[in-house]
């Protein structure tokens, strides 16, 4: 269980960086 909570976290996070790359290519 601890293994996937770890996982979620993580692609959580490369999501939230691959939106902050999206939003700085539009301006």
């Amino acid at each position: 269980m601890g293994y996937i909570i770890n996982i979620s976290n993580f692609v959580m996070f490369f999501i939230l960086i691959y939106f902050l790359i999206i939003l700085f290519k539009f301006c």
